[in-house]
């Protein structure tokens, strides 16, 4: 009897505990949900949106970004200018250079840039005839080392024209090692005339600069230098300088010097 009467207040024990339990469980699983639905995102219409995709969000509002910044572009744009379709003789003289000096070639009757743009085109293209008639009686000093010297090959205006008939010659000694340089016509053009590296159109001019005409040594009377300085970095540089002098009571093209690196 006292057995059944335990094991009965032992059930009813165990069922007290579980129905507190129950009690306090249930109001905060409804509480928990609650939390868990408002953090989901909600549309504009009230519907909760699916948070389990956000990649493909982020995608289509990257491409909506993108459509509207090609939309907001002009419908037709202008090409940039091709520089490389302008001449090269049409940039070698720049204008209104206020320092350039004033060259007046008697028989000729052109004008300082008439006179630098043609004599740099005979030269470009090798037009040695045409090149000739710009030198007058003090003939065309050739100055490979950098300075005009009394051991520089002078060719006469003749000369000049027939230049690549010409035989190999020596044209002075290197700086420093003192070799003889020699060199056949076309081997002493491509190298000190019209150095096949040399850019005339991105190079910059010089008028009378004080070191030019230092460097005609006073072995042409009334000079007057133009000079085309090179760069493509500080290691290669080079300069062509063009020296005109009097001829009667005009100019004539009298020297041409080389100068590099190395000549210095």
């Amino acid at each position: 009897m006292k057995k059944s009467i335990r094991f009965t207040l032992l059930v009813i024990f165990i069922l007290l505990i579980v129905c507190v339990v129950c009690v306090i469980w249930h109001p905060w699983t409804r509480t928990a949900a609650p939390n868990a639905e408002s953090s989901a995102p909600v549309s504009s219409t009230g519907s909760v949106q699916d948070s389990s995709r956000p990649a493909e969000s982020a995608e289509l509002t990257s491409s909506a970004a993108e459509s509207s910044a090609l939309t907001a572009q002009p419908e037709s744009s202008q090409p940039a200018e091709n520089v490389s379709e302008t001449s090269i003789a049409e940039g070698l003289v720049p204008e209104d250079q206020p320092d350039e000096p004033d060259l007046n070639f008697e028989t000729s009757g052109q004008s300082y840039d008439d006179i630098m743009v043609n004599v740099l085109t005979c030269l470009l293209s090798k037009d040695m005839n045409a090149l000739s008639s710009y030198v007058g009686s003090q003939g065309l000093r050739l100055s490979p080392t950098g300075i005009c010297s009394e051991s520089d090959v002078v060719l006469s205006a003749d000369e000049v024209s027939s230049f690549f008939s010409l035989g190999s010659m020596s044209y002075g000694t290197y700086p420093g090692s003192g070799e003889d340089m020699y060199y056949a016509p076309d081997e002493y053009y491509s190298e000190y005339l019209y150095p096949s590296e040399f850019d005339f159109s991105v190079s910059s001019v010089a008028y009378n600069d004080a070191e030019d005409l230092a460097a005609v040594n006073g072995l042409v009377s009334n000079a007057k230098t133009v000079s085309y300085y090179y760069a493509p970095n500080i290691m290669e540089w080079q300069r062509l300088i063009f020296v005109y002098g009097a001829e009667g009571s005009g100019d004539a093209l009298c020297a041409i010097i080389y100068q590099d690196l190395t000549t210095n």
